[in-house]
């Protein structure tokens, strides 16, 4: 593999752990389901490591790993819900907010993303990360059998405020957006230079 390919080879080998998280998660296997996407989270942060250490990002390379972000994430947390199915169940019927509320607001944000852009939210804010941070840790406690009331509305709270962000950013930039934006104080530095 030539030297400008190794980090987006290792962001496509994430794909990989697809089946391994659908396996895990059909035959109940919670220990199984945490290995492969500890394992997967753990490569995920190799690829930007060697990208960077090795001065070869490139814009193919962002692409591929928001794709295969976007494909692993969807798979674990539908293998997770699988997993989980009867806990989550009762935690929708007690607390629906902590549930509807993001599914609204992550509506919005890739609307606005798709009226401006005609494409979903590819956006890597700072806010996105500690959200899917936050969102580990919650299927973490949960995969114990635990759920705090208190992480869940954090939570809650954190995803709501991202996807609220993004949404600012899309109707500050418009179709200028730049999926490589990282938060909101980017994007008001950004409009002041402009502006002189």
């Amino acid at each position: 593999m030539p030297r400008h390919q190794i980090a987006n080879g290792i962001t496509a080998s994430r794909i990989l752990f697809i089946p391994g998280l659908i396996y895990a998660a059909g035959t109940g296997s919670r220990d199984g389901f945490a290995l492969i996407f500890a394992i997967q989270l753990g490569v995920d942060w190799l690829d930007g490591i060697v990208a960077r250490r090795l001065k070869i990002t490139s814009e193919l390379g962002r692409k591929l790993d928001t794709w295969v972000d976007f494909f692993v994430w969807a798979a674990a947390i539908t293998s997770f819900i699988v997993l989980m199915e009867d806990e989550l169940r009762t935690l929708v019927d007690e607390y629906p907010l902590l549930f509807v509320t993001p599914f609204i607001t992550a509506s919005l944000l890739h609307g606005t993303a798709y009226y401006y852009l005609r494409r979903p939210s590819t956006m890597h804010l700072y806010s996105a990360k500690l959200t899917g941070g936050m969102i580990l840790v919650l299927m973490a406690v949960m995969l114990l059998d635990r759920f705090y009331l208190l992480l869940g509305g954090l939570t809650t709270a954190i995803a709501v405020l991202y996807h609220l962000e993004g949404i600012v950013i899309y109707g500050l930039l418009k179709a200028h957006t730049d999926e490589n934006i990282t938060s909101i104080v980017q994007v008001r530095k950004h409009l002041q230079r402009e502006k002189e």
